[in-house]
């Protein structure tokens, strides 16, 4: 009798196949999930930057409102106008100039350069380089 039997074929490797495909899969998911992850992060990163530069251009704005009032307040006309309404001045007819005689019973206190050679509370140490003239009081 003939023999039936056959003989085994071996199976292609499908199996491995399936499996390879299979983790290539999984790892393109994980791939585009990560890059979709960053996507948001990024959008979150930029909503942030445009709240701070809305944010910085509304201070600019107020800070260049609160220099243009600064500078009406300023202005010599505005100190003028307030100080004659509000404060009562007015310009006087009769303006006296007040001198003071240089023969005055106090005479003029002058500060003059410390000595050389005394070593006072500085340890040595001298300002004397500091002043150049003769500080008058007067100055």
């Amino acid at each position: 009798m003939p023999s039936t039997s056959r003989s085994r074929k071996p199976k292609p490797r499908s199996s491995r196949t399936h499996s390879a495909f299979a983790a290539v899969a999984v790892l393109l998911g994980i791939l585009v999930m990560g890059l979709g992850g960053i996507r948001l992060f990024n959008m979150s990163l930029e909503q942030r930057l445009t709240r701070l530069n809305e944010t910085i251009e509304n201070y600019q704005e107020i800070e260049l409102d609160l220099r243009n009032n600064m500078a009406s307040l300023l202005s010599p006309s505005r100190v003028y106008s307030v100080a004659s309404a509000k404060m009562g001045m007015e310009n006087g007819v009769a303006v006296a100039v007040v001198t003071v005689p240089a023969s005055a019973s106090s005479p003029v206190s002058v500060a003059s350069r410390p000595v050389k050679g005394t070593k006072g509370l500085l340890g040595g140490f001298s300002l004397a380089g500091l002043f150049q003239k003769e500080a008058h009081a007067h100055d």
